[in-house]
């Protein structure tokens, strides 16, 4: 189904600076968080986003420990959670996810998942053996955790049922990091999110690789990107280093990379490649560090966050 969104009437100047994103409009549809927003419609951190099965917006504060709810248009419902270790409390939470109308939430500060319904905290549970939890991904009724943990040859993917009880792990080493000599493949991993076809994308941090996975852990397609950038930078326009911060699927069976140099205190740039991770599709320049991007194809929506503290709609096609 697709939803038709209020357009703004002004964008912020600045904030796209060219539209070469392919099936990404060039100018925002809506945004969140600006400099002249309403308390409701301001954040401290946000870091993360999703979108109920009946069609609201729910955007994670990070920096204030609590979800706001929003209408397709950007109206605000509600603002629930709050800080610390109790029932429905959080700390440093950090990705966002929906399953049978259920809203789950990474608890990262506490080492656990919370398991909200109907807007009210309904339970929680702990990993088996991933004592930090870094990123939480829902798919096909079932969710997968990866994060670190302390146990030396540990790397895998937990998964879980509806209920959170444990199903199994999937070994889902990358062979590049234990080449290198890391123990654990997935120490890295900044970002993990469900994409078409019941597979897994994950984005390692500091190691600038791209990795795609079935729902069995099984290495689908990768990107080496840091040596990919470095042998074609003159020929493609590539950074020549730079820092990876947020990875997504993206319109068109592509997929996207916000990353920075290095030289650069600022992480601007959004790469697009294609389904196999083997070339160039097309880039944007945003004007502040982009955190996090989340692709809603049901709703013809990509969304993103900045450093600015601002969520930033386009439309897609």
């Amino acid at each position: 189904m697709q939803i038709t969104w209020a357009l703004l009437a002004l964008a912020a100047p600045g904030l796209a600076i060219a539209a070469d994103l392919s099936g990404v409009d060039r100018d925002p549809l809506m945004i969140l968080g600006m400099p002249d927003a309403s308390e409701e419609q301001d954040f401290y951190k946000p870091i993360d986003l999703a979108i109920s099965p009946d069609g609201f917006l729910y955007i994670l504060d990070t920096g204030e420990d609590h979800v706001k709810k929003f209408d397709l248009h950007g109206n605000h419902v509600k603002t629930f959670g709050h800080s610390g270790k109790g029932p429905g409390e959080f700390e440093h939470a950090t990705d966002l996810a929906f399953m049978n109308g259920a809203l789950w939430l990474l608890d990262r500060g506490n080492g656990r998942v919370l398991v909200f319904e109907n807007d009210r905290y309904a339970r929680y549970f702990k990993p088996q053996k991933i004592e930090t939890p870094m990123s939480l991904a829902v798919m096909d009724g079932r969710a997968y955790l990866c994060g670190v943990s302390l146990h030396p040859l540990y790397g895998g993917i937990e998964v879980y049922d509806q209920k959170g009880a444990y199903l199994k792990t999937l070994n889902a080493r990358v062979d590049r990091h234990e080449e290198k000599g890391s123990t654990g493949a997935l120490w890295n991993t900044l970002s993990m999110s469900s994409i078409s076809d019941n597979r897994l994308l994950l984005g390692f941090k500091f190691d600038h690789f791209i990795t795609i996975l079935d729902a069995k852990g099984a290495r689908l397609a990768d990107k080496d990107m840091s040596g990919f950038y470095e042998a074609e930078k003159d020929r493609r326009g590539y950074p020549a280093r730079y820092t990876a911060m947020a990875f997504s699927e993206g319109p068109g069976h592509t997929f996207l990379a916000a990353v920075c140099d290095p030289k650069d205190p600022v992480c601007p740039n959004v790469y697009q490649f294609n389904e196999k991770l083997t070339g160039l599709v097309g880039k944007r320049d945003m004007a502040a560090t982009v955190f996090r991007i989340r692709y809603f194809p049901e709703y013809g929506m990509l969304a993103m966050i900045t450093i600015n503290n601002e969520v930033i709609f386009y439309r897609t096609t």
